[in-house]
């Protein structure tokens, strides 16, 4: 799991492990679902917003 948190750093500096851990736990601790299913809901959140606009767009598109 350390190796996914040092692919993804934007800098050249390690996160530190113990950090990263305590902010995993907390996470999981806030929403006691499991991961699979936070991310779940953040990719259909961010696909349902765009696909509104559209449909919003072509309801209310001025001739």
């Amino acid at each position: 799991m350390m190796k996914l948190f040092n692919y993804l750093l934007h800098h050249d500096e390690g996160i530190d492990p113990t950090l990263a851990e305590w902010i995993h736990n907390v996470i999981d601790d806030f929403f006691q679902v499991d991961s699979f299913v936070l991310i779940s809901i953040g990719i259909i959140g961010i696909l349902t917003f765009p696909i509104i606009l559209l449909i919003l767009t072509r309801k209310y598109k001025q001739p």
